[in-house]
């Protein structure tokens, strides 16, 4: 394998290397969302993934020496609306808008991907607190979903779709984890030591991993030394499905499951 540079060196037999494609069908992505406000006037929304703070004034923030970056406003009472992205390029933009009896809230994100397709998608949330504002826990409101008429499985779809994830092992145990839909790139041992995330997106966050089983890896991000998010990898006894368990500090109640498959 030759992937962006690193080349020339000999790769080691690990049940992590291979091309790993994203299962939607057996994956578990949280279904809540929460909104706090602090005294000064710091918005923090948990998405189920992680924690973006925000400050609603129409300015451009950064999270702290990461590339990370937000810009906000409030047009109305009733209406957020959360642009994010890196190093000035916009990926995200999410539309709040809370009802008027203040008991439902519709969220609408257009995605701007760095390959240049964009994307949309809607979800509805219920508040399962007290209030009438934006603050608060909501949970989404269940689609309907059509029958299934013969019972099968749904085949994962990779025609034109890159693997998220690749993965080899050199001969001195160092991995590289490399990202094709971005063009990142983890590189290091499962020693626990910081990390920096390499490639055209990312700057400021690092992550260290331990491995405590031949089929198990922990890993921490940090950005400006404070930890940001968890994530437990795991490789089935057949080595064709890799889990990730992700979760925020803080948030240990609520986690994303992402089901990969080993391309044959």
């Amino acid at each position: 394998m030759c992937l962006i540079g690193f080349c020339g060196v000999a790769s080691a037999a690990s049940p992590w290397d291979g091309s790993w494609f994203y299962d939607a069908q057996h994956s578990i992505q949280p279904d809540v969302l929460q909104l706090s406000l602090a005294p000064d006037g710091t918005w923090t929304l948990f998405d189920g993934f992680w924690e973006v703070p925000f400050v609603a004034d129409g300015k451009l923030h950064r999270r702290g020496s990461s590339a990370d970056e937000s810009r906000a406003s409030q047009p109305d009472p009733k209406t957020l609306v959360i642009v994010t992205g890196v190093h000035g390029r916009a990926s995200d933009t999410t539309t709040l808008s809370l009802s008027a009896d203040g008991k439902t809230l519709m969220s609408k994100r257009q995605h701007a991907a760095w390959n240049g397709k964009e994307s949309q998608d809607s979800t509805t949330y219920s508040r399962t607190t007290e209030g009438h504002s934006f603050q608060g826990t909501w949970k989404a409101v269940p689609e309907a979903k059509s029958p299934d008429t013969d019972g099968a499985q749904p085949e994962i779809k990779r025609v034109n779709q890159p693997p998220s994830w690749v993965i080899w092992t050199d001969t001195d145990g160092t991995m590289t984890w490399f990202i094709p839909n971005t063009g990142e790139t983890l590189r290091g041992k499962a020693d626990s030591k910081l990390q920096p995330i390499q490639g055209p997106l990312y700057d400021g966050e690092f992550f260290a991993w331990k491995q405590t089983s031949p089929t198990r890896l922990e890993f921490t991000a940090f950005i400006d030394g404070n930890p940001v998010e968890y994530a437990v990898e795991t490789i089935s006894p057949d080595g064709q499905t890799f889990t990730d368990t992700l979760w925020a500090p803080g948030h240990e109640d609520t986690k994303a499951i992402s089901v990969f498959q080993r391309q044959p």
